[in-house]
Order: structure tokens, then C-alpha cells, then sequence
């Protein structure tokens, strides 16, 4: 009868130690993510503006990816007062660009802190054809 006591106290020992707040193998570290998809359009020689407010700590990764590679969409994550226009560049805050003169993908990496703002520019630099895009934001 004790020996029934204790092998049913260890088991709930073990149930219980894997209910608890530990680190789960699809959240590294155990921090809270964060992941959206914008599906969006840019217009010949144009920008498009997305407001990027940060609401997890981690890395940020932002993909861009179009379906014409012929076209080149290029990709700035700015300061968040960079609101009117990306141009001229030196003016806007920019942190961090991708800009591949070749493909139909652009990423750009780095860690963030919950609460920090920003804001993320698609920049088409085609003279004759607009742009449908993906924009993929993952906080990890």
C-alpha cells in the first residue's frame, strides 16, 4: 500500500513537472513570436510604406518577395518619423536596406526589442510596371 502512495506521487510529480511553463521546442528560448503576412502593391517608380511597431523581443526577419524578377523591388526598414517619403534616403533614418539588383527576394535581419517602432519600405524602381508583393514579418 505505501509503495502504491509513493509510484502515484511520483507520477504526478512527472505529470505535473511537464505541464509547466518550460521552453517548447516550437518557441526557442521560450519567448513569445510573432508572424504576419502583408500582401501589398506598389506602384511604378513608387514606395509603399507598412508601420512596423515592435511587440515581442527577438530577431526580426522581414521578406519581401515579388513574382517578377524582372522588376526590382527593393526593401529599407526606417526610423518610425520616416512616414512622408523614403526619398531622399540620407533624410528617412534608414537602418537597414536590401536591395539585390537581381531576383524577386529581398530579406532583411535584426534583433528588436518589444516597444521599438519602425516603419518598412518597398521601393519600386521599375519606370514602367507596378508591383504586387508578399511581406512576410517574423519575430523569433
Amino acid at each position: 500500500m505505501l509503495w502504491r502512495g509513493v509510484a502515484v506521487s511520483v507520477v504526478t510529480a512527472v505529470v505535473l513537472a511537464g505541464c509547466g511553463d518550460s521552453d517548447s521546442p516550437l518557441s526557442p528560448g521560450g519567448g513569445e513570436t510573432f508572424s504576419q503576412t502583408i500582401s501589398g502593391s506598389v506602384a511604378v517608380f513608387s514606395e509603399s510604406r507598412h508601420a512596423l511597431p515592435i511587440t515581442v523581443s527577438g530577431d526580426l526577419t522581414l521578406r519581401l518577395t515579388w513574382s517578377d524578377p524582372s522588376v526590382d523591388l527593393d526593401l529599407y526598414l526606417t526610423q518610425s518619423s520616416c512616414t512622408v517619403s523614403l526619398y531622399p534616403l540620407g533624410e528617412c533614418g534608414v537602418i537597414l536596406a536590401s536591395i539585390a539588383s537581381t531576383g524577386s527576394a529581398e530579406t532583411i535581419t535584426r534583433p528588436v526589442s518589444s516597444g521599438e517602432q519602425f516603419q518598412v519600405w518597398i521601393d519600386n524602381l521599375s519606370t514602367t510596371q507596378a508591383m504586387n508583393y508578399t511581406l512576410t514579418i517574423d519575430i523569433d
